[in-house]
């Protein structure tokens, strides 16, 4: 057994342990308490491991069993009628992947516990030509260089701006940043080139330097820092030559980031608009409030909170090439996608003829594949279609196009797809609806990658995803403890 709770009348104990069962014993009523009895009333497995953790909690007037294990979910149950009721699945925020694509210089940056590593992206030297080949990259050959950061703290936030200049990185005591540069230098194997990061780091003003949950470059002269503490600092660079310096030009007090929230959870993603005019700011909250829009071009002001939707937010970012006016896409759990038009506080024409909720019209195969969407990913050269993906899929979705009553995944055949079976019953359908559904290739769902940690477009249909295989996971974990489990041996 690994963790008991009691209710808060004391009649019922709940109990987990090695084993995805979580049991409830029960006091029989009597009129002599010392002559009660308690009783196995009824059992639930909605863990497919160990449950490690159990807590009661108060929520709207019921009290709720919580229970955690080793399969990373958190399920609730009413604890006055379990026997009746099945236990709720509570949603997982993302863990948001230290990534950054810097555009320009094709350069992929990782952050690491204490260094932040380099990769250089290979250039194409023909158009491809099947865009369904991948083409891998060989992670040695394309690392050129890290930056140790000495410190007894593990860093928690980074980001480099979209041309390979800076570096702005945050530990749990403070913020630093660097001027990058690339110089050219010789192999040791013959005359080939390749390139090396030189760092330098620039020295900040005390009121900077402080601890980040978020970093976002606006561009070379501006820096976006979510602070710990609930507020955002507008950091300008300045350069003189090769010397850079940084000031702070604009807060953001923690009334203005958390307007309308309940709750006051740190910032955890930053999305600039591309014309630079838009900042948003998203929290692990849930409701009105947890996703923020400011103005940070004309005037430094808070602009709008998003509002509520069905379910609590994922992933957001910013579409758009800087010529239009930008729109922010916002993708919730179970699959579902949000448009907003920022300039005029409102939802977008696409969104608003989907309705709300929009999980009612959208195929609903999005929500049986596995996660929730994690990456938001825009191309340049097809403006009416962008990119929504989870931790093994992805889809392409095409606002130009009509929402199909399915999803068609592809490959066509792949074992994931082999549970979704025909959700949608064309028995009173006329031919040509069921024949133009068949033809609708919107919202495909690829599911021939796994492990999807990163994905975004680095140059027009050009996109780069990064994949984490499961066997480097799995040789991490400890050894697997030996028991019998039903009565084997």
């Amino acid at each position: 057994v690994f963790d008991v709770t009691v209710s808060s009348d004391q009649n019922k104990v709940m109990a987990s342990g090695v084993d995805s069962k979580l049991v409830s014993i029960e006091r029989i009523p009597s009129s002599d308490p010392r002559d009660s009895k308690w009783v196995l009333a009824h059992q639930q497995r909605s863990h497919t491991h160990d449950v490690n953790s159990l807590a009661t909690v108060f929520l709207g007037g019921n009290e709720l069993l919580c229970s955690g294990g080793v399969d990373t979910k958190v399920c609730s149950y009413l604890v006055r009628n379990m026997r009746e009721h099945r236990a709720q699945l509570a949603y997982k925020f993302p863990t948001k992947a230290p990534i950054v694509l810097s555009k320009g210089p094709r350069l992929l940056s990782i952050m690491r516990a204490d260094k932040i590593d380099f990769y250089q992206l290979a250039r194409l030297t023909a158009p491809l030509q099947n865009t369904t080949t991948p083409l891998p990259q060989d992670e040695e050959r394309a690392h050129i260089g890290s930056i140790a950061i000495s410190s007894n703290y593990n860093l928690i936030s980074f980001d480099v701006s979209d041309d390979g200049k800076f570096l702005a990185v945050s530990h749990t005591a403070g913020l630093l940043m660097f001027s990058l540069k690339m110089v050219e230098t010789h192999t040791g194997q013959g005359s080939q080139l390749t390139n090396v990061i030189v760092p330098k780091k620039v020295e900040l003003p005390s009121a900077i330097i402080t601890p980040c949950s978020a970093l976002k470059f606006v561009s070379s002269k501006m820096l976006v820092c979510a602070t710990t503490r609930g507020f955002v600092n507008m950091v300008r660079i300045d350069s003189e030559g090769e010397t850079f310096s940084a000031t702070l030009e604009h807060t953001f007090n923690k009334d203005e980031t958390r307007e309308s929230a309940n709750t006051n959870f740190p910032i955890t993603e930053l999305s600039v608009s591309p014309d630079g005019l838009w900042l948003a700011t998203g929290s692990n909250d849930y409701g009105k409030g947890c996703i923020n829009v400011f103005n940070i071009a004309t005037e430094y002001r808070h602009w709008w909170a998003l509002p509520c939707t069905e379910t609590s937010y994922s992933c957001m970012k910013f579409f758009g090439d800087g010529r239009l006016d930008p729109a922010l896409a916002v993708a919730c759990h179970k699959g579902v996608v949000y448009i907003f038009d920022i300039k005029e506080k409102r939802m977008s024409d696409w969104s608003e003829d989907i309705g709300f909720p929009a999980s009612r019209m959208l195929p609903k195969e999005l929500a049986l594949v596995s996660g929730c969407p994690e990456n938001l990913a825009y191309n340049n050269a097809t403006p009416d279609k962008f990119i929504m993906g989870g931790p093994s899929w992805f889809c392409s979705i095409d606002l130009s196009s009509p929402v199909p009553l399915r999803s068609k995944p592809y490959p066509l055949d792949h074992f994931k797809a082999r549970t979704w079976q025909p959700k949608i019953d064309y028995t009173h359908s006329k031919p040509e609806i069921k024949r133009r559904d068949d033809l609708n290739k919107n919202f495909t769902i690829c599911l021939r990658y796994a492990g999807i940690i990163f994905q975004d477009f680095l140059g027009d249909n050009e996109m780069v995803i990064v994949e984490q295989p499961w066997l480097s996971i799995v040789n991490a974990l400890p050894d697997a403890l030996e028991r019998p489990r039903y009565g084997g041996y």
